[in-house]
């Protein structure tokens, strides 16, 4: 068995099935195990809501959106500790939007990757194509944006956020500060697709735009005072912070219950499991680079978390909470996520094996896109079920897809399976 969630199993046949249907698509380790990790998570909400878990429930919910709740009630402690002393004004707004330091983008985004076919990465090309003709000749941004595939920005218009010079990725960075207010990019190609930027004119986005400078000199200040906490002392990491930092960044799924200690202050302490909490919501790349980390790295991690600990406590004890509406949104956020997946997976009224096994088969062969588990559900998902992933069975099956493509091997394809005989997905 390549993977086991439970008593749900994946077998080598069936990856090396899905990897042939998957083609073109990369072989290597790095790329199949992510494909395994994909079905390990997407086979414990499965095999949990087969089960009876609500998956909606408060404990679903509350562990889902975690990492969201803290940083609403971040924001609100914030503004009462320092909100007063942070005030910007059209006019200043305006001063800063023609000085340009910090600037507001957009995009409309066409996914392509490195597995997808030349066919359909010149057809995601040539409607990006399309769409920039179609706002060159007149049509409305938010008219346009409807076409974007990020789901995540699609709503707010495309926003991207409040940059600095540096902060977007290089190949936009470079297009996006060659933009006069007003002005649309050309296609610039990601690792996530094909983008068309938009810098909004300071008319249609300032009351936005001095929202979020405001909120980000709130940040840059409060991240200052931080600093001051760490170098008075006040919080003070553990002397072996850096190597248990990287441990957990090495696995932190093995570390959500850990109990250890990795900082303290007058008061209060950053246990392993918060942290873990943390590293599992951060970006895979930012996860390895984290086990990579040098001592001063790592061990400045765990302070700038320990801070963010030690203020949550000084809001609990204020009694300082997100607006209701907030955590209202959230939840919301949270059932429109588990729709999703009971709609993906054909949950309601029908076998969560065999829908498992159809949404494999859809995403590897592109009639779906493959949607990531929030981290921190899949989490919640994975604790209390024992699974497991085996590498080397991972490797093995990618061997076996690579005899089926040359020709070598007669292993049917998924489609091809006789009725009632489904590979155990």
């Amino acid at each position: 068995m390549v993977a086991r969630v439970g008593d749900w199993t994946l077998s080598e046949e069936r990856l090396s099935q899905l990897l042939v249907l998957a083609q073109p698509f990369p072989l290597d380790s790095a790329s199949v195990e992510g494909l395994v990790r994909h079905w390990i998570g997407v086979a414990a909400l499965a095999g949990r809501a087969e089960g009876g878990t609500d998956l909606t429930g408060a404990e679903a919910a509350e562990a889902a959106t975690w990492l969201e709740r803290r940083e609403l009630t971040l924001e609100v402690e914030r503004e009462a500790r320092m909100g007063a002393s942070v005030v910007v004004g059209r006019l200043d707004a305006e001063v800063a939007f023609r000085v340009g330091d910090h600037r507001l983008f957009a995009h409309i985004l066409r996914r392509v990757g490195p597995q997808t076919p030349p066919e359909e990465r010149e057809l995601q090309r040539a409607t990006s194509e399309r769409i920039l003709q179609d706002l060159l000749a007149g049509r409305s941004w938010d008219d346009a944006v409807t076409e974007s595939e990020d789901l995540d920005t699609r709503d707010a218009s495309g926003l991207l956020g409040l940059f600095e010079r540096g902060e977007l990725a290089p190949e936009l960075d470079r297009v996006a500060y060659r933009l006069q207010p007003g002005q649309i990019s050309s296609i610039t190609e990601t690792a996530e697709g094909f983008h068309i930027l938009y810098r909004p004119r300071f008319e249609e986005a300032a009351d936005l735009y001095a929202a979020r400078l405001r909120r980000r000199q709130l940040a840059e200040m409060d991240a200052a005072a931080g600093r001051v906490l760490i170098a008075q002392g006040r919080v003070t990491p553990g002397r072996d912070a850096a190597r248990r930092v990287r441990e957990v960044a090495a696995d932190p799924w093995a570390h959500l219950d850990a109990d250890g200690t990795l900082a303290s202050w007058d008061g209060g302490s950053l246990s392993l499991g918060t942290l873990a909490r943390h590293v599992v919501a951060l970006p895979d790349e930012a996860r390895i680079r984290l086990t990579e980390a040098g001592d001063r790295a790592a061990t400045d991690f765990a302070a700038n978390v320990a801070v963010r600990e030690l203020r949550l406590q000084q809001a609990a004890a204020r009694g300082l909470e997100p607006a209701p509406a907030d955590r209202e949104e959230l939840a919301a956020q949270h059932e429109e996520e588990v729709r999703y997946w009971r709609g993906a997976l054909s949950l309601d009224g029908g076998s969560a094996r065999n829908g498992l096994a159809d949404y494999m088969e859809r995403i590897v062969s592109r009639r779906e896109e493959a949607r990531s588990l929030p981290p921190l559900f899949e989490a919640w998902l994975l604790q209390g079920v024992r699974w497991s992933l085996t590498p080397a069975d991972a490797v093995r099956a990618a061997e076996t897809a690579r005899r089926m493509i040359a020709g070598t091997s007669a292993l049917p394809p998924p489609d091809e399976v006789e009725p009632g005989r489904r590979p155990p997905s």
